[in-house]
């Protein structure tokens, strides 16, 4: 039995999070038309951020993404989001075409 959870220590990857890493609880996935609703202010560091809407469902991008400058791509089209809260606001997780997702 020591031997069984000695193998599971070692196999079992571990998570190792750094200072201001993100976790994102509850994360959905949705289909739908993207919509921008407001262009928000830039992040602190100057990248933008957008509050967005898909099947009816409210959230915006989080700060210093990538992601945020390759939304206006995706405006009007069909997409699969996966949308999640982190401390307790809705957030966009990833974005993908609805044909390829």
């Amino acid at each position: 039995m020591a031997i069984m959870l000695v193998m599971n220590a070692l196999l079992t990857p571990k998570l190792k999070l750094n200072k201001g890493d993100c976790i994102m609880k509850n994360v959905t996935r949705h289909n739908g038309i993207l919509e921008m609703i407001k262009r928000l202010p830039n992040s602190i560091n100057g990248n933008p951020r957008f509050e967005l809407r898909c099947d009816g469902w409210t959230f915006c991008t989080q700060p210093d993404t990538m992601i945020a400058y390759a939304i206006e791509n995706y405006i009007g089209k069909p997409v699969a989001v996966t949308i999640g809260t982190h401390y307790g606001k809705c957030q966009l997780n990833t974005i993908n075409n609805a044909e390829t997702a």
